[in-house]
């Protein structure tokens, strides 16, 4: 099984990651519906999340807003440069945990298994659980 990082589920070519963190929905190639993919969307600078507005008789989109260009550009800088915390960032989300340790123990045990997916039950593992499979 692919990798959180490398897996594209609704294959739109933005890792589910990348969708998580965007808040796009990964196993939807178009999350707002519109006809366009979110991946055209975020290259184009326009917000995936909600429907293009397009002016009658005219094919252009309107304008890529700048507070959601300068927010992808952060996400994508962020992933980059510190993907050890964007991951147990996702994995607090999706479990609630915020104990660093269960974290650390969490991420440690998604990386070396890489076939628990931040999609799923999978990560209704407990970090006594995990403490447990890491001492065996």
């Amino acid at each position: 099984m692919e990798a959180i990082y490398q897996r594209d589920s609704d294959q739109d070519g933005l890792t589910d990651a990348q969708e998580l963190t965007l808040g796009t929905n990964p196993l939807s190639a178009d999350s707002d519906g519109d006809g366009r993919s979110d991946l055209v969307e975020v290259e184009e600078g326009t917000n995936p999340l909600e429907k293009d507005l397009q002016d009658m008789g005219q094919t252009s989109i309107t304008e890529p807003s700048s507070v959601f260009m300068e927010m992808k550009q952060k996400i994508s800088d962020m992933m980059e440069s510190h993907y050890k915390e964007f991951i147990q960032a996702l994995i607090s989300i999706e479990t609630g945990i915020e104990n660093e340790q269960d974290l650390e123990d969490l991420y440690t045990y998604y990386m070396r298994t890489d076939a628990v997916s931040l999609l799923s039950s999978d990560l209704e593992t407990s970090p006594q659980e995990v403490e447990m499979e890491i001492e065996l």
